[in-house]
């Protein structure tokens, strides 16, 4: 069969197969949805006084709303940490408390993860100071 220039009918059923390719285009459009994998930042102060408090917060994106764990060091904080987690819109707030020099001074940095991905923030390094 010879080709036909573009947009013009061959035959007659080539309405019937365009209308039909619409439909399962229409009928699949879901499918083709794009859900982005996660991001996460993280916001922190470079430096707290000793014995004072400071915030870190890891800002997510994702859907389904991604779970967060933070690194100190490159080590997932453990739960004797000297800190406290809050969930807050759209991430996490994580509370240092009580700084101290043997507890506290590293590199900090924050992990999203959904069914969709995985993504690290960028690492913070925090000192501290003596008032």
């Amino acid at each position: 069969m010879p080709y036909a220039p573009l947009g013009t009918k061959r035959n007659d059923n080539d309405d019937d197969c365009h209308q039909q390719y619409s439909q399962l285009v229409h009928h699949h459009h879901n499918f083709f949805n794009f859900v982005p994998a996660p991001t996460a930042t993280l916001i922190a102060p470079k430096a707290g006084l000793y014995r004072n408090y400071v915030h870190l917060i890891c800002r997510v994106t994702g859907t389904p709303e991604p779970s967060i764990t933070w690194y100190q060091n490159g080590v997932v904080l453990s739960k004797r940490a000297r800190a406290l987690k809050f969930r807050i819109p759209g991430g996490e707030l994580l509370r240092l408390l009580r700084l101290l020099e043997r507890h506290h001074v590293g590199d900090y940095m924050c992990k999203a993860s959904n069914a969709d991905g995985t993504a690290t923030s960028q690492t913070t390094s925090l000192k501290i100071y003596r008032g």
